[in-house]
């Protein structure tokens, strides 16, 4: 199963050809990358920053990669889990709810990215032993 990180890098990543060795230690090892955020210093003492989503086929082979994308500057964000909470009542979301759109989405629960087992319009996503029983009754 997939596994993915946010990683930031920060420093002289253009002219060092740091973003590219980045980009190529993530090919060579089978992964995949999304570059999230590319800001790019506009003199030589400003540096430039840059954040990407790293995916990997394993969380092994995850760690393994990021363990060698430390010495070319990378850092690992803090990420934390996504909220999960109750309904209230049946069919209704809280006010504060993230609405996505079609396009695939993962959540961060448990510190673990975990994507849905049924995609669909128009319908919220369950998380939960009570929800995945109601789920196979439907």
């Amino acid at each position: 199963m997939p596994a993915s990180e946010t990683v930031e890098a920060r420093g002289h990543l253009i002219d060092s050809q740091l973003m590219t060795r980045i980009c190529d230690k993530v090919i060579e090892h089978q992964g995949q990358f999304e570059i999230i955020e590319f800001n790019v210093g506009k003199t030589n003492a400003e540096f430039s920053t840059a954040r990407l989503r790293i995916t990997a086929p394993g969380q092994g082979e995850l760690v393994a990669l990021l363990e060698e994308l430390m010495p070319l500057g990378c850092y690992m964000t803090a990420e934390t889990d996504a909220q999960v909470k109750k309904a209230t009542v049946d069919r209704c979301v809280p006010d504060d709810f993230y609405s996505t759109t079609n396009h695939r989405t993962s959540v961060r629960i448990s510190g673990e990215w975990r994507g849905p087992r049924h995609r669909a319009f128009s319908r919220q996503d369950v998380t939960g032993r009570e929800s995945r029983d109601r789920h196979r009754r439907a």
